[in-house]
């Protein structure tokens, strides 16, 4: 499927033209591992943990590679107007960033038999 039939990808960025905001990214910090450090060079400070999806639809949608229907008319980024891309611009995504060393695993707590033991 082409980026611009996606109707999550579309959903993103109306979310942002029209104010309502989107979900936090969660990056991890890799600048101290050495594993990543081999695999990714030095060149690359964070991995996306959770955004992946939010970040492509974005830059894609910036690089020009599919439009949105705003009324009746279909805009890619170089022809919305100058206004509507500035507060894109401006938007504020909350990002956190988290560091993970080699003991710490994700695990969801959503029963209480499932955590751990004090």
């Amino acid at each position: 499927m082409a980026p611009d039939e996606n109707v999550k990808n579309t959903g993103i960025i109306l979310s942002i033209i029209n104010k309502l905001g989107i979900n936090a990214l969660t990056l991890r910090d890799i600048t101290e591992s050495e594993r990543h450090n081999k695999l990714y060079g030095k060149s690359y400070k964070y991995l996306v943990m959770d955004g992946g999806h939010r970040s492509r639809a974005i830059r894609w949608f910036m690089e020009g590679k599919f439009k949105v229907k705003i009324g009746n008319k279909k805009y890619d980024w170089n022809n919305l107007d100058e206004s509507v891309r500035q507060d894109f611009l401006n938007f504020e995504v909350s990002v956190d960033i988290v560091k993970i060393g080699r003991a710490h695993v994700w695990t969801p707590v959503t029963l209480e038999s499932r955590m751990p033991s004090s």
